[in-house]
């Protein structure tokens, strides 16, 4: 009779150990959903049970909880916050375009941060007894002429040139292989129409090698492999230092080189290979400050969704696709 006990433990435990990891990869995945959009709108994942933190976000979202099994619930977050419908725009797309029409650059931080300051500069004081939702409308309604905003989605190519700025600071004596670089882009890029990396869009890259200065003269260096910038989504396009964007920075260094030179305690602030290799050269050792200026570009081509900005640009471009669909279809005899 023990013996049985025994077996039969075995098997129950066996059952449930083949069970768990069924279950545990769609908790994960629930909860990995939920932490982000958690994040996108307090700036941080949050505390308690599954439930409770579903009802606090969509009471903050939406005035109340929504009807629905928790994984329907949090698939309507997802949509409502990244996505968006048929219907519907993302609300991270509506906040970085209200952004961006009010002060011309758009800005990181959790999404109520970002709509706290909104309302605090338009309005006077924020609304924070309201749904984030309404608020956001609203706010489209007071600053949007015609009351809405409009998406685009366009086709950008590779070589298209991004102007950012150094956030992170760079030292040869002090950076390692996997340091983390920041940068901001500081130039809008348009294309055919559309707002595709607004100003204030934030970029990574990493540290791929270090050298010190050595002697004869050995300038340090710090190698810095670009990786993406955000678009008006948070989506992230794909930059590098390639050719295009190694000849700009080049001929910009040549119509400033003496305020390039003072500026930065130095011979130089980019050397004989330089941004070429997306190597930062300075003098003894290499020191790059935050707030250094420099040109990237688009690494491949991509498709983009981003705010209308030129709509007669945007009718063009569709005109001309439509054009060629219809000769394709239509060949000439």
């Amino acid at each position: 009779m023990k013996v049985k006990g025994i077996a039969f433990i075995a098997v129950i435990s066996l059952v449930i150990l083949f069970s768990l990891p069924v279950f545990g990869a769609d908790e994960k995945a629930f909860i990995g959903d939920l932490i982000k959009v958690e994040k996108l709108v307090y700036g941080k994942p949050q505390q308690g049970a599954v439930i409770e933190r579903l009802n606090r976000i969509e009471r903050m979202l939406f005035g109340r909880t929504l009807p629905g099994t928790i994984l329907e619930r949090q698939r309507r977050l997802i949509e409502f916050v990244f996505e968006g419908t048929e219907d519907e725009y993302p609300l991270c797309f509506k906040i970085a375009s209200l952004e961006w029409l009010v002060l011309q650059e758009v800005f990181p931080g959790p999404l109520s941060s970002r709509v706290d300051k909104l309302e605090e500069m338009i309005i006077g004081k924020e609304q924070t007894d309201k749904p984030l939702a309404w608020r956001v409308e609203n706010l489209i309604k007071l600053c949007v002429p015609s009351g809405e905003i409009k998406m685009g989605e366009v086709e950008l190519p590779k070589e298209q040139l991004v102007k950012v700025t150094l956030l992170t600071p760079l030292d040869s004596r002090k950076n390692k292989p996997g340091d983390l670089v920041r940068i901001k882009v500081i130039s809008d890029l348009i294309y055919h129409g559309v707002l595709v990396i607004p100003r204030g869009s934030i970029g990574y890259g990493k540290v791929v090698k270090v050298e010190r200065a050595g002697s004869f003269g050995k300038a340090g260096k710090v190698n810095v492999e670009f990786n993406h910038v955000e678009d008006m989504l948070g989506e992230e396009i794909p930059v590098c230092m390639g050719k295009r964007a190694a000849e700009e920075n080049k001929r910009e260094m040549k119509g400033r080189a003496w305020a390039v030179v003072s500026s930065f305690v130095g011979l130089g602030v980019f050397g004989p290979v330089g941004l070429v290799a997306g190597a930062f050269v300075h003098g003894e050792e290499a020191k790059i400050p935050a707030g250094a200026k420099f040109y990237l570009e688009t690494s491949q081509d991509v498709k983009v969704k981003g705010l209308i900005v030129k709509e007669e640009e945007v009718k063009k471009e569709i005109e001309k696709k439509g054009e060629g669909t219809k000769e394709e279809k239509e060949p000439k005899q």
